[in-house]
Parts: structure tokens; sequence; C-alpha cells
């Protein structure tokens, strides 16, 4: 699935935004994970939100979070780029923690970086609710991270799912 693809799925569409609006029994362990370790004077990024279901449930909790989806939302916190174009124009640290969740990160092509860039921007942690099995482009999620200077503190198969929750922190 292109970045295409995904910018071109409506309502009623098999990735169309309703599916996205409400928080999945997958969110929660990511949520606690995030809760945990921001702090509120912390810059957080979202890759893949969608709509920021994500986002809006941590900003009513008081964090600073801001998305990068590649469908425009009207929402001016959700910044419209693909992956491969905005992580590379960011400076090195720019957010303290950085997270995503579903076939997000797992369908960007091994041509592009994107560990090293996750980790580059990075500054304290980041956070992956991740589809591990029967992905197009599977990693070893947890070695390019740490190649990078990170080191993972937790790991969880989540229940009822084909989901890992991995945190990684400096």
């Amino acid at each position: 699935m292109t970045p295409e693809y995904w910018a071109k799925q409506e309502i009623g569409m098999a990735h169309g935004p309703q599916k996205y609006q409400e928080l999945q029994p997958e969110s929660y362990p990511m949520i606690d994970a995030i809760v945990r370790l921001a702090q509120p004077d912390w810059l957080l990024l979202d890759l893949g939100c969608n709509q920021g279901r994500h986002l809006k449930y941590l900003r009513e909790k008081g964090l600073d979070v801001i998305g990068v989806d590649v469908k425009p939302f009207d929402d001016p916190a959700i910044l419209c780029d693909t992956f491969e174009h905005f992580l590379p124009r960011q400076p090195k640290g720019m957010y303290e923690l950085v997270f995503t969740m579903g076939m997000t990160i797992e369908l960007v092509p091994y041509t592009f970086p994107i560990c090293q860039e996750l980790a580059r921007v990075a500054r304290k942690a980041l956070v992956l609710c991740i589809q591990e099995t029967g992905i197009p482009y599977p990693r070893d999620w947890t070695a390019e991270i740490e190649a990078e200077g990170m080191k993972r503190t937790q790991y969880e198969k989540l229940p009822d799912s084909n989901a890992s929750l991995l945190v990684f922190e400096r």
C-alpha cells in the first residue's frame, strides 16, 4: 500500500477515516507507555496519525503532540506529508518522544532508513505498536534501532492481535 493509496481512502472504504475514529484495544498499551514516559513539557510526534485519535487523546491528557499523515485533515496539529519526505527535514532530537501504531512504518520500503530516522528525531523515547508478521518489509526493529543508540526497555506481544509494543529509550 502506497502513500497514494492511503491518501485516497474515503469514508466507507477499507481504510477510510471511520476505521480510525476510536481507540482500538491495541491503543491502550501504547498510550499507557507514552503517558508513563512523557513529561508535560515534551513535544511528541505521532507518525501515521490518520485523523489523530491518539493525538487528541494525549492532548486531552495535557501533552503537546503533533501528527503526520499522508492524508490532509482539518486539524492544524496534523501535517500532511510522507515519512520519507518529513523525517529527513526534521532536526536531530526535534521530538522528545516519537510514536506510531499500525501498518505505518512497516510499509516503508527498505530504500528509506526508517529506523535510523526514527532514532535520529527521537531525543528520549520511541514507542512502536507494530505488526511484526505478514508485512511487505519485515525488519529486525530492535537491532536496527539499538544500532542507532537507543535501548529497548519494553517488549510486549499484544493479546488477540498480530501487534507488538516496543519501547526504546536513551
